[in-house]
């Protein structure tokens, strides 16, 4: 299907929306995949569906960037999308490792850990902390090895992050950000300096019309008989 790429390249935020309906997907997986195993039927193919979604938004960040490469306006703003789903995929084993399948459960950890995150970086503290949160509690409350194993690698670069760091930074670029708002409007003219302009320009132009307009005096009678005097 062409429609999800090209929703992807639309805007930042399409993109967003799209990689943030994997909490979605997560879910109807799991009930569908519940319903299977009650069936004796084959499992979900939830991986293959979690691939799609990244590669999908993966792709539109690289053809957005290759388009836009000239325009510091079109740099990416929050998290990747990479991020935003190893965010989304760890909240939710957090949430409902117990109710998982072994197959779906390691299906699910093996594809956390398999997600390419560049950690140096990204730029949402607020997601980093949350996945250095879930990935920890994961790994303690995960008992099959398996998924001890999928999950170790995972822990062990995001133990390297310094999330204070990462939250400094933030805070800084949105102070400058406010600066740059505030000087902006400080050099904006108020709505009463344009009405001075206003009036102090329609006095000038009435008195300009005032000398223009003005009308001229008829000759007074004495002037009128001096006049005829002279042409007799």
């Amino acid at each position: 299907s062409i429609f999800f790429p090209a929703f992807c390249l639309h805007t930042n935020d399409s993109k967003s929306d799209f990689v943030g309906s994997i909490s979605n997907l997560l879910e109807m997986s799991l009930n569908e995949d519940n319903q299977k195993r009650k069936r004796g039927a084959k499992s979900v193919p939830v991986a293959k569906m979690l691939e799609y979604v990244m590669e999908t938004a993966e792709n539109a960040t690289i053809e957005s960037k290759k388009a836009h490469k000239d325009q510091a306006a079109m740099q990416e703003e929050g998290p990747s999308p990479s991020l935003l789903a190893a965010f989304q995929l760890a909240s939710f084993l957090v949430s409902n490792h117990e109710d998982c399948s072994v197959t779906m459960l390691r299906t699910l950890v093996k594809t956390l850990g398999k997600i390419p995150l560049d950690l140096e970086n990204e730029t949402s503290a607020m997601h980093l902390s949350a996945l250095v949160d879930n990935a920890e509690e994961l790994g303690m409350a995960l008992t099959d090895a398996a998924c001890l194993r999928s999950i170790e690698p995972l822990n062990e670069a995001l133990s390297q992050i310094d999330i204070q760091t990462i939250d400094a930074n933030e805070n800084d670029e949105e102070s400058q950000d406010a600066d740059d708002q505030e000087h902006e409007s400080d050099n904006e003219p108020s709505s009463g300096e344009n009405l001075d302009k206003e009036n102090q320009q329609g006095n000038i132009n009435f008195v300009g019309e005032s000398k223009s307009t003005e009308p001229m005096k008829s000759p007074s009678l004495s002037q009128r008989n001096e006049s005829q005097i002279l042409t007799a």
